[in-house]
């Protein structure tokens, strides 16, 4: 969850959370809620398993394709670099979009 989603979702479940203290009980969503805002953040993915995802879906193209793009991916060839730029950019693009 994007922080800006879940800034929105602490305000308004801390304003849910006061409206309803007149309440005997708790709405459930309130407590799912809660229990959402709880859980920790996922990690970021690392470059090896950036390159690992990339590596699996390069595999189904290599009976069509001769490509050097499967070196590219190894930590050692000049262009891994510029290609993990590239592929966090568009990772954080399409977070970007989806969560904007």
């Amino acid at each position: 969850m994007s922080n800006s989603y879940r800034d929105c979702l602490v305000e308004l479940y801390d304003w849910a959370n006061l409206t309803s203290s007149h309440y005997y009980r708790t709405a459930d969503v309130l407590d799912r809620t809660r229990i959402l805002l709880t859980q920790p953040e996922p990690p970021e993915l690392t470059d090896h398993e950036i390159a690992k995802a990339a590596k699996k879906a390069l595999d189904s193209y290599s009976y069509r394709y001769t490509t050097d793009l499967p070196y590219f991916l190894e930590e050692h060839a000049s262009e891994y670099e510029p290609i993990m730029l590239a592929f966090r950019a568009a990772i954080a693009a399409d977070r970007a979009r989806r969560h904007g």
